[in-house]
């Protein structure tokens, strides 16, 4: 295998591993608890980024963004994680 394909199959992978492990997951713990804990995760990671881009952020912007994002992203994974108590965990992968 040539390395972009090599990236690809390990792309793939964690990719489809997510959706089996979400599907773990939501038979412990409720789905939109799920969905908030995994972007609490990446916020505290990328939150110290937050100073690298005061542009980005400036002029009430920030909050902005924080919220579009809870709303775009976190809600609507809530709702998939929800979907996927009852779901194929494969199906979830390809609608997604």
């Amino acid at each position: 295998m040539t390395p972009p394909l090599l990236w690809f199959a390990l792309v793939s992978l964690i990719w489809g591993m997510t959706f089996a492990a979400a599907r773990i997951a939501v038979e412990a713990v409720p789905p939109l608890f799920l969905s908030g804990a995994r972007y609490l995760v990446v916020f505290l990671l990328l939150a110290p980024l937050w100073r690298c881009l005061p542009r980005a952020f400036s002029g009430g912007w920030g909050w902005r963004i924080v919220l579009s994002g809870l709303f775009a992203i976190a809600l609507t994974y809530g709702l998939l994680f929800y979907g996927i108590r009852t779901t194929p965990s494969g199906m979830a992968g390809h609608v997604n």
